[in-house]
């Protein structure tokens, strides 16, 4: 499980240093893809089958099926951390998240979410005004 923030550097080449707290969870091989509200998200290879699996057991008869699939899966890039524990994020997922020189990586359950930290932190005051009317909102899922 993936959980907590960690504010990190983005060096010239485009890598980041994964915090080691999401190191030994992530393992070998991880998939980086499109999130959702412009960051990336970041999954371990047995959290990343999981949600394929459902992906791809999706009807293709649905456009909006299809479209979520094209525009998610066409985004994936998959790697391995470097022995100094970094991955190159791709220019192509660095422009969609706006990620300049610093970013938040973010432990969400399942994945980590990469933001660029000024899109982290407006997102995060938005949300924050809301945060107990969201939590009421949910109390009906059994949390």
């Amino acid at each position: 499980m993936f959980v907590g923030q960690y504010a990190h550097g983005v060096d010239e080449k485009g890598r980041v240093i994964i915090p080691s707290a999401f190191r030994e969870k992530l393992g070998g091989k991880v998939y980086l893809s499109r999130g959702i509200e412009h960051c990336i998200f970041l999954y371990p290879e047995d959290s990343w089958g999981n949600l394929y699996a459902k992906i791809s057991s999706l009807s293709l008869t649905r456009k909006e099926t299809r479209d979520f699939a094209r525009l998610f899966l066409s985004t994936v890039a998959i790697t391995t951390l470097d022995a100094q524990g970094r991955i190159a994020l791709p220019a192509y997922l660095r422009e969609y998240a706006r990620i300049g020189r610093k970013v938040m990586l973010i432990g969400v359950g399942t994945r980590v979410e990469i933001w660029g930290e000024e899109l982290w932190r407006e997102y995060v005051s938005t949300v924050e005004e809301r945060f107990a009317e969201i939590s009421e909102h949910i109390v009906d899922t059994g949390i």
